[in-house]
């Protein structure tokens, strides 16, 4: 009738998957850093990773040290909300966008640290490039062959894709041995495991600042084109 018109033509006017980054002061201290698990307290800066669909939209809320700045956001000014924080806030956040992965470092003739990171930033930036070209199903295929968390968005399993090619894969949680880690810019941690019997999430306290990664591989189909980042 009439009303599935008019809700049609609503959906339609909406993008069915956009996503947008927005960063403000926590409007309260209930939600939990999508990375670490930590709750984010009151008043404290944090980055959300806002994705619509249709009419709903839903966010994923950061500490500023757990956001990794994906590569359509070039600069700090590119968040949503960065002109209404104070200016000690929008320094904080300027430095997200400063560590050695973004700022653009030149190399001196006595500076070989900074010339072996320029060519480790260049290799980083080719395998990000190859990687968002792939589909979903590849790289579902891709993360269940290292035995890597499938769930999320295809941005974020670019994101774990990148990091697996560049650092290496994740093992299991040495704790619990079930859970799958998740890496942030803090370390590793891990958040537990479905427990299908109870259908119960099984929390899983896991946390270090480092662990040995594993070897990753590549589907054969993509094994001579990976050549080229080696």
């Amino acid at each position: 009738g009439r009303k599935k018109k008019e809700r049609r033509k609503k959906e339609l006017a909406v993008p069915l998957s956009m996503v947008r980054y927005v960063v403000e002061c926590a409007k309260s201290g209930r939600a939990r850093c999508f990375q670490c698990k930590v709750l984010i307290e009151k008043d404290a800066l944090r980055v959300g990773k806002e994705q619509q669909k249709g009419e709903h939209a839903t966010t994923r809320w950061y500490h500023p040290n757990c956001f990794h700045p994906p590569r359509t956001v070039k600069a700090a000014g590119d968040l949503v909300g960065f002109g209404e924080l104070s200016s000690g806030d929008q320094k904080k956040v300027q430095e997200m966008f400063a560590g050695p992965s973004l700022g653009k470092r030149k190399a001196t003739d006595g500076n070989k640290q900074g010339g072996k990171r320029q060519k480790t930033n260049a290799r980083a930036d080719q395998i990000q490039e190859f990687v968002e070209r792939l589909t979903n199903k590849q790289l579902v295929d891709i993360l269940r062959l290292n035995r890597q968390r499938l769930d999320g968005i295809k941005a974020d399993m670019v994101e774990r894709v990148v990091d697996g090619m560049v650092n290496g894969g994740l093992p299991p949680c040495p704790d619990c041995h079930t859970g799958k880690l998740t890496a942030s810019a803090i370390g590793v941690s891990c958040g537990g495991t479905f427990d299908v019997d109870t259908k119960r999430l099984k929390r899983c306290a896991y946390k270090s600042e480092c662990i040995p990664r594993t070897f990753w591989r590549m589907p054969e189909c993509h094994r001579d084109l990976c050549n080229q980042f080696v």
